[in-house]
């Protein structure tokens, strides 16, 4: 068995701790895309009644 320095565990440790910080780096984008996402469908559904309330007749205003 030839050993090499290259896998070393020191090595084998620092990048598997690299590997895990990209990993978590990832997730953290795309929690921070989908928050995004919703937020831009939240404001989205807001204008769209606020749109509503202001020009159009919402029953409960008409005291339906």
């Amino acid at each position: 068995m030839v050993s090499t320095k290259s896998l070393s565990p020191d090595r084998l440790f620092s990048v598997w701790l690299f590997s895990v910080w990209l990993f978590s780096v990832w997730l953290f984008s795309v929690w921070l895309f989908s928050v995004w996402l919703f937020s831009v469908w939240l404001f989205s559904v807001f204008s769209l009644f606020y749109s509503m309330s202001k020009y159009a007749v919402i029953p409960a205003q008409a005291g339906i």
